[in-house]
């Protein structure tokens, strides 16, 4: 083994960093993201139904984030991104890409958005965002949409999860 392998292998170059993969795809069942699952990259495609992805609680699990990537047009169905209902919010910003002017969808602290929805017409590669815990809602961190008319917020979280 040559010294510069030595090298590599010694500082852990020759390890690959793997992201998890999360594929919200052809079935309307509920995905409830863990914990464990952090860091995770979750692939929104069509479902054939309303799909619904549950963060888990904010409480106890700062630092805590997913990354989402619209991977493939939405047909006929909304995707919902939704955090526990009536105690953990979606707050921050989702810029629109695609004006020549500023645009923006807020949710405002203070505001009592629970759900970020993906409309049923978005289109494939326009919409994406990291979501973050900080102990007591979840932060929107470069979060763009190509059609900020396919964003919105709503206040009807399904999401009762207690871990």
């Amino acid at each position: 083994m040559s010294y510069t392998d030595v090298l590599n292998s010694s500082s852990g170059k020759n390890k690959k960093e793997l992201k998890n993969l999360i594929l919200s795809q052809d079935n309307t069942t509920t995905i409830n993201l863990s914990v464990e699952e952090s860091g995770s990259l979750v692939l929104l495609r069509n479902c054939g139904g309303a799909k619904l992805i549950n963060l888990p609680p904010a409480s106890g699990n700062t630092g805590v984030y997913y990354d989402f990537y619209l991977h493939e047009a939405l047909s006929a169905h909304t995707t919902t991104i939704q955090s526990k209902d009536g105690t953990d919010y979606i707050v921050g910003v989702i810029a629109d890409g695609e004006q020549a002017t500023t645009a923006q969808y807020p949710f405002a602290v203070g505001s009592t958005y629970d759900q970020l929805v993906v409309a049923a017409s978005a289109a494939a590669d326009e919409f994406e965002c990291r979501v973050i815990c900080d102990g007591d809602n979840w932060v929107l961190m470069n979060a763009i949409s190509q059609d900020i008319s396919d964003i919105t917020g709503a206040t009807s979280s399904s999401n009762t999860r207690t871990v």
